[in-house]
């Protein structure tokens, strides 16, 4: 989990029951302009931790030692979401800019040291990404309203799927209230539901945590006042 305990927001590990807190980074998490849109991600093998911090990806053992770069972003861009799969060894990343717009979803291949863009600084936020259980696909949350200010707002941010090697997109908020936003998705475990956030565009609302299938329906309230899901 992340905790800013001190000046900067640190990355640490603890027993499921809640017990032994470990603080094992010292390269702070960073990013994103919005501290509550950094992420990170476990490696396939749950050795390690994948996080952003600035320009750059790195990677780190649970026990704090290790501390590897992986990448650097695009010049200008810091990172501020990722996440790993072990299909072909690939991470995705989303980067940010000067405005929370501003965004670039990358698809890095670590074995070959490649990466390529889905899309740069298109119209509206965008958040994510998020793996498939095969790697075949990945979520992410776009706002379609277009929409931008100042303070980062969006408006009608529904959830997409994105075929990774047709590059076909599905939106499958096709349920979703009007007013509201979907974000923080994530595939189950098998692969077959999206978990995922859901409140009203204020800003200020209630966040609410929701369960539904890949196509988009059966939206079932699984936590009220509850954001930022993950499901293992």
């Amino acid at each position: 989990y992340i905790s800013n305990v001190g000046v900067n927001p640190q990355i640490y590990v603890m027993d499921r029951d809640g017990n032994n807190p470990q603080q094992i980074t010292t390269v702070p998490i960073s990013g994103a302009a919005d501290q509550f849109e950094l992420d990170f991600s476990w490696s396939p093998d749950g050795s390690r931790i994948l996080y952003p911090s600035g320009s750059k990806l790195y990677t780190i053992f649970l026990d704090g030692t290790g501390l590897t770069e992986v990448l650097e972003g695009p010049l200008g861009l810091t990172f501020g979401e990722c996440d790993w799969t072990e299909q072909d060894n690939r991470i995705l990343a989303r980067t940010v800019g000067t405005s929370p717009y501003n965004s670039t979803m990358i698809l890095y291949n670590v074995a070959s040291n490649n990466f390529w863009t889905w899309f740069t600084n298109i119209d509206g936020r965008t958040g994510g990404p998020a793996f498939s259980v095969d790697g075949n696909s990945a979520l992410y949350t776009h706002d379609v309203a277009g929409f931008e200010s100042l303070d980062g707002r969006q408006l009608d941010a529904h959830i997409f799927i994105r075929d990774l090697s047709s590059n076909n997109v599905i939106d499958v908020s096709v349920n979703k209230a009007p007013g509201t936003n979907d974000l923080d998705a994530r595939y189950s475990p098998d692969g077959s539901k999206i978990i995922f956030t859901n409140t009203n565009n204020d800003g200020i609302s209630q966040k609410n945590i929701y369960m539904m299938d890949l196509d988009g329906e059966n939206r079932d309230l699984l936590f009220e006042n509850a954001e930022m899901p993950e499901w293992k």
